[in-house]
């Protein structure tokens, strides 16, 4: 039974959009350039539209950007989940306006809106300036970092009311490199320079003076002093922080594809434990599964499920319900408490930049052509396509198994039996399921394939054209 796991698609849709997103497309309307910028590389990455002049016509607060080259063009795009933080009983604890709660606990909130990330305590009052980026190092939780600038290698350190430990310094007289920081139980962090500093740190021969300035190792308290610590403490703070990390199994979510009593392509969720505590993977058997990112919030002991189109939490060691489903939304389990996404899926930008619509249960999964664009969802086990507007407007339900955008006024659709057939703009069937393959009109006129191998063309009414 094969696997596909999620991080593995994370990774390729990711590099993926980062070709997608990095180029220039000319307007044919407006006699300019319109590039699609990321704000800085990997990890919070966001996306916007900016000219040639470097005005920011649209502003990068998403995950992903696409320039709609067809039809009246426009911008779509795709968001990152915004959050409200609710209790595992289902009580909602805090609800920023036009925000999103990152992280949550009693001592602090992670925040993220249009501007930035601050810190703010746990009623939501909000405690430092705006950040680029503001996460958590995942096993202790005791002192949030943060980024200043476009600089994956200089964090800064903060306590819990936002005060700052340490200020990031990444430059060519002096460089602070803080990207490996491990909390301990009393708040502190071992600091690690060295990208490879783990091997680094026990070899006694060093090129330059330099190098071994490089591999310094130093505690710091909440307090932001700093002391310098030997191999041995070292070692001995990597001890307990592992002892940590293994206290609950590390897990990931994961679908198999399988077909339904009728033949129809349907997807089940599980999840795969790491197998090192006695614990076996949850089978695929869920309409969806969901998982907190361990690279902000370390490993669980919960992990959300959907049924009936809802999301509950369950445990991962022996799949008792501590919630049961109630949220329409996807839901993400971190520590005791649940992230609710509250943003839509995606907006459409019109070609002048202006806002036309918002998507909340459907994505968009084609461009548009003739004023229309095909969109998906999941419907239980099936993930179901159907149609909207210029408008955002589902005029077309989903209900087929795929569907495409149109060509001259007709769409492919897919059956649940994976036959193919057309319809039109209005959603009546025009030419029957009956293909095995149907492809797109062009001049009025379609290559087909049927169940028993043969391929001819028709014309827009299914009727078969003979060669001439």
């Amino acid at each position: 039974m094969k696997k596909i796991f999620l991080f593995i698609a994370s990774v390729v849709f990711a590099m993926f959009l980062l070709n997608q997103n990095n180029a220039f497309a000319k307007e044919s309307r407006y006699e300019d350039y319109y590039e699609i910028f990321a704000t800085r590389d990997y990890y919070h990455a966001y996306r916007g539209v900016k000219n040639s002049d470097g005005k920011i016509v649209i502003k990068p607060l998403y995950f992903s950007v696409y320039k709609d080259e067809e039809d009246e063009g426009g911008y779509y795009a795709e968001l990152f989940h915004s959050y409200v933080v609710y209790s595992l009983n289902g009580k909602k604890l805090l609800e920023i306006p036009n925000a999103s709660i990152e992280y949550y606990s009693k001592d602090f909130v992670i925040v993220k809106d249009e501007k930035g990330y601050y810190l703010a305590d746990n009623k939501g009052n909000k405690l430092t300036n705006y950040y680029l980026s503001i996460f958590i190092e995942p096993i202790f939780k005791k002192l949030p970092l943060f980024f200043e600038t476009n600089e994956d290698t200089a964090a800064g350190v903060m306590n819990k009311t936002g005060k700052v430990l340490i200020r990031p310094v990444n430059n060519e007289t002096h460089k602070q490199d803080y990207k490996y920081l491990y909390s301990t139980k009393n708040g502190g962090f071992v600091i690690g320079p060295s990208d490879d500093f783990n091997i680094r740190q026990d070899c006694d021969d060093y090129e330059t003076d330099e190098d071994k300035e490089e591999t310094n190792i130093f505690f710091i308290n909440a307090n932001g002093v700093k002391t310098p610590i030997d191999n041995e403490t070292t070692s001995a703070y990597f001890k307990q922080y592992e002892n940590a990390k293994n206290k609950y199994p590390f897990y990931m979510s994961f679908w198999q594809e399988d077909e339904d009593t009728n033949g129809s392509r349907i997807y089940k969720w599980g999840v795969s434990l790491d197998g090192d505590r006695g614990l076996k993977d949850i089978d695929a058997k869920y309409e969806g599964t969901s998982i907190a990112s361990s690279l902000f919030y370390g490993r669980q002991k919960y992990f959300a499920y959907k049924e009936h189109n809802l999301w509950g939490v369950k445990t991962l060691n022996g799949e008792k319900t501590v919630l049961k489903p109630r949220f329409k939304n996807e839901i993400e389990v971190v520590d005791d408490y649940i992230l609710v996404s509250t943003a839509p899926k995606a907006i459409y930008f019109r070609k002048d930049f202006k806002k036309i619509f918002e998507l909340y249960d459907v994505k968009i999964s084609s461009k548009f052509k003739d004023g229309y664009a095909a969109v998906s969802k999941y419907d239980g086990f099936r993930l179901v396509y159907g149609f909207i507007n210029k408008k955002g407007e589902l005029v077309i339900d989903c209900k087929y198994d795929y569907a495409d955008y149109f060509y001259e006024g007709l769409a492919r659709v897919k059956n649940e039996k994976g036959l193919e057939g057309y319809i039109d703009t209005t959603g009546k069937l025009v030419i029957d399921f009956q293909y095995s393959y149907a492809g797109g009109f062009k001049n009025g006129v379609a290559h087909v394939k049927t169940p028993d191998g043969r391929r001819f063309k028709i014309n827009k009414t299914g009727k078969e054209i003979s060669e001439k």
